[in-house]
């Protein structure tokens, strides 16, 4: 975790006003002072650089910075400075905005956004993405029941690789689906997610996806479940992020 060089300057410029380094942080045990001023001076030695890309109008957050406005300013600086070289996330406090949310954008420069990490070791989207990518190792994706939907396999290239290998087998209306191909399938070279179908949804139902995961299993092959294939991805991460 590192400050950006305008937060370096306001952070330091409010230590001082209170008495750097005697300064006591608020609400800090006695017992703890000491570690919690060398905690404060590590930090400040912890500077990410970066060209002050800011002209014109000032930016701002969506949702707002409520916690103070010159710190807020500062920390939209820095984030329009450092994201093209790296930038994570933000780590912060739910207070500290107007509403809480996961991501902040920066106006009026669009498209920034920034990830809000709220507790100690949280994971951000690109983490998560990365990791699962990772589990994924080369594995074929199957899906299995419901109708072929371009964005959603346009969405797991993105997330998890653009050389994805991802196979479609599609549900018909009162015709279950060939399952032969599945006895073929490795748990070293495939995952297999079923698309069960919501109420008025075309897909699997329960029966045929139970003998899905009977052929499946068979070869070791994980085997996930969703209603719909809009949630493809997110059971996917689920599974191989959540799940060891």
């Amino acid at each position: 975790m590192k400050l950006g060089a305008k937060c370096h300057v306001t952070v330091h410029e409010y230590l001082a006003s209170n008495g750097w380094p005697q300064y006591k942080p608020p609400g800090c045990p006695q017992e703890l002072s000491s570690d919690a001023r060398t905690a404060v001076a590590t930090l400040l030695g912890k500077t990410v650089t970066a060209p002050d890309a800011i002209s014109g109008e000032p930016p701002e957050f969506d949702p707002s910075y409520i916690f103070d406005a010159g710190l807020g300013s500062s920390l939209a600086r820095d984030v329009v400075s450092t994201h093209e070289i790296g930038l994570v996330g933000v780590a912060t406090r739910v207070p500290n905005w107007s509403e809480k949310s996961d991501i902040a954008r920066v106006v009026p420069f669009p498209p920034i956004e920034v990830s809000l990490l709220h507790a100690p070791n949280q994971s951000t989207p690109t983490d998560i993405d990365s990791h699962v990518s990772q589990r994924i190792g080369g594995r074929r994706i199957t899906i299995l029941g419901g109708l072929r939907k371009p964005e959603v396999e346009a969405e797991l290239r993105r997330r998890f690789g653009d050389n994805l290998d991802i196979r479609w087998i599609e549900s018909e209306p009162k015709k279950e689906p060939s399952l032969d191909c599945l006895r073929m399938m490795s748990g070293d070279r495939d995952l297999l997610v079923c698309i069960l179908g919501a109420p008025g949804q075309l897909g699997l139902g329960h029966s045929v996806c139970g003998n899905a995961v009977t052929i499946a299993g068979r070869g070791g092959v994980r085997v996930l479940k969703c209603e719909r294939p809009s949630k493809v991805s997110a059971v996917i991460v689920e599974s191989l992020f959540r799940a060891p």
